[in-house]
């Protein structure tokens, strides 16, 4: 018997690793109904591979596998490239595609803000700048846009000297010797001659060349020069234009205050002249404070009359929220009917998809059955009662529909209501101590009725899950669970018979 509940139970943790998530243990297998062995064999039939699948199964040792996982580890740390310890120490990785290192933290990493930076002024660097992270960026700014320049400017003096000179027009050709000259004075064409010729016009052409390019080389340091004057005027001048703004700025203020309190003074310079008159009308002020006080008084009690309305106006929403509470009890009474009568409709369906493979089965072996008749019959009495189920449950659910159209336009009605006196009695409660008792105890009051809601909530949903616990039950009761048991007490008494009888073997081997 110990060998049938052991492999019972590591039959059933097999199950369970393939993942069957019903309810599965050694008494299934042991003391199984046909339903549900009939469950976990379609779920064993549908976990068989195909035909065309084709399955390897590896057994690898633990050794093999820590071989190929630090095989791996190896590969991957050689693959990478190498950091040095300052990088390791602030998490630092190496791009290899921008070929620069960056931080993995966010922390570390600052905005990249600049301010214009004067290097030819009288303050330094860092009174220029904020903090030091602005002072940093600044001066690499400004160290690559100077190397930038720079190399413009050279990119530009070569494309000058590189630059073809312009070829001129051939000079005309000397007139031909006449004839007639005299023997005395000849014209000596001499290969000598025709040599210093070459030379003079090659020099010249040099000259000019040169001369070319002095004179547009000067021309770029000159412009050069200017721009450079000129950037850092603009520079000073913006910075002068800041100091004057902060400055307009703060003279702004003080202008306005002195405003404020030039007008105090001329209010009071307009009060002196007629100090006897401004004196009596602050007393016949204080002597109608009594007036105004009985007038506020009236307007009080119009107000308290509307609150007091509008409390009645709750207190009748309050009813409302009663019978609110109550259509909830419907609603999951009436859940409950439609779940029974759903779990009802899927018995009998299978009962019915039962009866109809018998009947089949039966068709097939007997030619014609006289009593056909009255198979057709019962199954159509069958589809009749389901028929009428269904429309049961379609009326439960039309019900439900509409309890909670209901529900819902309550709640809406008493939000609505809820916000309209909040507002009324906010306003109304800056004014007066009293309003204010009232809407502290009228939020106390929406408060507590809205925990109540919840409560009811909360309760239904409890007694939805014991009556859910009761069909478990009652589902266990079906399953025959006292046949189970008392196979198990029969078992149990003949394991126990089992090891008397082999400790009384052990004693007598002793």
């Amino acid at each position: 018997m110990g060998d049938r509940f052991r492999t019972c139970t590591l039959i059933a943790d097999q199950i369970k690793n393939l993942g069957y998530r019903g309810d599965i243990g050694y008494q299934t297998i042991l003391y199984g109904n046909v339903v549900e062995i009939r469950r976990v064999l379609m779920f064993l039939t549908e976990k068989l591979p195909k035909k065309s699948e084709s399955q390897v199964i590896e057994t690898e040792d633990l050794h093999h596998k820590l071989l190929k996982d630090v095989a791996n580890c190896l590969q991957k740390h050689s693959t990478a490239p190498w950091t040095p310890l300052f990088c390791q120490r602030y998490n630092y990785e190496y791009d290899s595609i921008h070929r620069l290192w960056y931080s993995t933290n966010a922390e570390n990493v600052l905005p990249f803000k600049t301010r214009p930076i004067l290097l030819d002024s009288s303050e330094s660097i860092f009174d220029q700048t904020k903090n030091k992270s602005e002072c940093l960026t600044s001066v690499l700014e400004n160290n690559a846009l100077l190397r930038f320049d720079i190399q413009v400017l050279k990119t530009h003096n070569q494309s000058e000297l590189t630059k073809p000179v312009p070829l001129k027009r051939k000079p005309k050709l000397p007139p031909k010797p006449s004839l007639l000259l005299s023997d005395a004075d000849p014209v000596q064409t001499t290969p000598e001659t025709m040599r210093d010729n070459n030379n003079w016009d090659a020099l010249s052409c040099t000259n000019v060349t040169s001369g070319h390019t002095i004179t547009v080389s000067n021309n770029d340091v000159m412009l050069r020069s200017a721009v450079e004057q000129l950037q850092h005027q603009i520079l000073e001048e913006e910075i002068s234009i800041r100091k004057i703004q902060e400055q307009l700025s703060e003279k702004q203020n003080a202008v306005r205050n002195l405003e404020t309190d030039i007008n105090t003074r001329k209010r009071f310079v307009d009060l002196l002249p007629n100090i006897d008159e401004n004196c009596d009308k602050l007393k016949d002020y204080i002597s109608n404070s009594d007036a105004r006080s009985s007038i506020l008084m009236s307007q009080w009690e119009t107000h308290r009359r509307q609150l007091i309305f509008e409390v009645e106006a709750l207190r009748n929403e309050k009813s409302v929220v009663t019978n609110y509470d109550k259509i909830q009890n419907e609603i999951f009474q009436s859940s409950r009917k439609i779940e029974a009568l759903e779990m009802e409709i899927v018995e009998k369906q299978t009962y019915l998809a039962e009866l109809q493979k018998d009947f089949k089965a039966r068709s097939e072996k007997q030619p014609k059955n006289p009593h056909r008749n009255f198979y057709v019959k019962r199954i159509l009495e069958i589809v009749a009662n389901v028929k009428k189920q269904r429309e049961e449950i379609d009326k439960v659910l039309s019900d439900v529909n509409v309890r909670q159209k209901e529900i819902n336009s309550l709640s809406g009605k008493l939000e609505r209501s809820f916000q309209a006196t909040d507002q009324l009695m906010f306003e109304d409660a800056k004014k007066d101590d009293c309003i204010k008792r009232a809407y502290r105890t009228f939020v106390n009051i929406h408060e507590l009725c809205a925990e109540i809601s919840a409560d009811i909530e909360s309760t239904g949903q409890i007694l939805r899950e014991i009556r859910d616990l009761e069909d478990q039950i009652d589902l266990e009761k079906q399953n025959e669970m006292d046949k189970k048991l008392e196979n198990l007490v029969s078992d149990l008494c003949e394991i126990r018979n089992e090891n008397e009888t082999l400790e009384r073997k052990l004693a007598g081997e002793r």
